[in-house]
């Protein structure tokens, strides 16, 4: 059904000239643009020994995921996530990567309530 309603959707796009396109959970921008930030934070990993990457704010994983999939990095990764939904799914997801932990937590210079 989703796809039946894709294609309509997309059919009809196309006559006003545009083509729709579904979007990465990680938007950086353009393909190319994301290509780039990819190969530059490799370069970067490799050229500095990065072995840790501490990731504040992490969503919903967008970062990790750019991480792992399109920048090739198989260090450690520290979320940070004070948003307890979205720390538990990161928690459930990180459980399948031993190099990955998830904090339920925000990162600040004093202490606030979160929820």
């Amino acid at each position: 059904m989703k796809r039946l309603l894709f294609n309509t959707v997309q059919g009809m796009t196309r006559l006003a000239g545009y083509d729709l396109a579904k979007q990465p959970s990680y938007s950086l921008g353009t393909s190319s643009s994301v290509a780039a930030i990819a190969a530059h934070l490799k370069d970067l990993f490799r050229e500095l020994g990065t072995q840790t990457v501490i990731d504040v704010g992490a969503n919903k994983g967008q970062y990790y995921d750019f991480l792992r999939d399109r920048a090739d990095f198989r260090g450690r990764i520290v979320s940070f996530e004070p948003i307890p939904e979205h720390a538990q799914e990161l928690t459930r997801r990180s459980s399948a990567d031993p190099l990955w932990s998830v904090h339920n937590m925000a990162l600040g210079r004093r202490a606030a309530l979160c929820r």
